[in-house]
């Protein structure tokens, strides 16, 4: 496998399945005491990202009402945004609202789904239904924030993120969100500020601990990214998440492959973490269960360890002082081009892209998406090759 994934000013971003226990999983009767307690054990899995065991465990449960089917459906869903695969995801999504028409968490898995296809309208109408719903539902009041951000009405998605943080001031993900939103809007400093005060008062945070890592290592901190990413790799292995904790150890090891500095830190210590409830045994056979549709690229995938990375980041090709943007993107065609958001780059003056290694290219833009927020910048020098996504 060639193609590494660079986006634009982060770090590498690593995404698939870790290996599952490959025990048999008995089948789950439409009892709702069985029913419930098997979904909540799958949306567990996924929130750890062991999806090969979510999947089982979906696959055991004998959805013989509508409103079952449904929340089959929208784990599964939610189980396809985790592998990228957001058309995949929607048809799911839109499966479970046709089963239930009533449920907040389908609509709100749409919109997400909506939303990384670029279908920005559907986005926003979904979200507001599953408020309507549910109006405690986070995940649909980020979606609505994100739109705005990404429709260019900054103004209206800083006081979205406003309010949420002043009504859930201690949800991980408003926090990673709006530190996300800061960092793209040249305050990274006022992200790495929050989330740092953010992960002192909760330990266990690792998306957070793991993003102030990546800001930090943006900032030219070296010392306080290995620490803080280290200290993430930590807090996923408390709650499970093996792969996010073996890709960030990954990446430290590429950082400083002796292991000389990574000795040296002092992660935070964490408390034990329960572990998570095993599948109920049903009391009697259960039927067989109804077919769940597939999911798709559930191989274990073949992570490449990353490119090594430089020492320190290069230095961006910007005047002291300049007002600065960032986004994120992808690096195709040879390392020769790179393809973005049409919100990051529009009404930009020089743009520079910073790899996942730390390396710096100047770049223009030779095209904008019509009916898409996609533009396509080509880069001044290639990168290597093999950091292209190949085609």
């Amino acid at each position: 496998m060639r193609g590494i994934l660079r986006p634009i000013f982060a770090t590498i971003a690593l995404c698939g399945l870790l290996v599952g226990a490959n025990a048999e999983i008995p089948s789950v009767n439409d009892g709702s005491g069985e029913l419930n307690a098997a979904l909540e054990q799958a949306d567990q899995l996924i929130a750890v990202e062991k999806l090969e065991e979510a999947l089982a465990a979906l696959k055991a449960i004998d959805a013989e009402t509508p409103k079952a089917a449904a929340k089959v459906d929208t784990l599964l869903g939610k189980i396809y945004l985790r592998l990228h695969k957001p058309g995949k995801a929607a048809d799911l999504f839109e499966h479970a609202v046709l089963s239930s028409m009533d449920d907040a968490a389908a609509y709100q898995g749409l919109a997400e789904a909506k939303l990384a296809l670029g279908s920005l309208v559907q986005a926003r109408q979904h979200a507001r239904t599953a408020i309507r719903s549910n109006s405690d539902l986070i995940g649909a009041h980020l979606v609505l924030a994100k739109l705005d951000d990404r429709s260019g009405r900054i103004s209206e998605a800083r006081d979205r993120f406003t309010s949420l943080l002043r009504n859930q001031p201690e949800s991980e993900p408003v926090i990673v969100a709006y530190a996300l939103f800061l960092s793209h809007r040249d305050n990274i400093n006022a992200a790495t500020d929050l989330l740092s005060r953010f992960v002192i008062r909760h330990p266990f945070a690792a998306e957070a601990g793991d993003l102030l890592g990546q800001l930090y290592w943006r900032q030219g901190r070296r010392a306080d990214a290995l620490q803080a990413r280290a200290s993430a790799a930590k807090a996923f292995q408390a709650v499970g998440n093996d792969f996010r904790a073996d890709a960030i150890l990954s990446w430290l090891a590429a950082i400083d492959p002796s292991g000389q500095y990574t000795r040296r830190l002092k992660p935070r210590k964490l408390p034990k973490r329960e572990k998570l409830p095993e599948t109920p045994q049903p009391s009697a056979p259960a039927p067989s269960p109804v077919p769940v549709p597939p999911v798709e690229g559930t191989e274990v995938p073949d992570i490449p360890r990353p490119a090594k990375a430089l020492k320190r980041p290069d230095p961006l090709p910007l005047p002291a002082g300049a007002k600065l943007s960032t986004g994120s993107g992808f690096i195709v065609d040879g390392g020769r081009y790179v393809i973005t958001n049409r919100h990051v780059i529009r009404n930009t003056g020089k743009i520079a892209v910073r790899s996942g290694t730390g390396e710096v290219r100047r770049a223009r833009v030779i095209r904008f998406a019509d009916n898409d927020d996609l533009a396509i910048l080509e880069l001044f020098r290639a990168f290597p090759e093999y950091y292209a996504i190949p085609f």
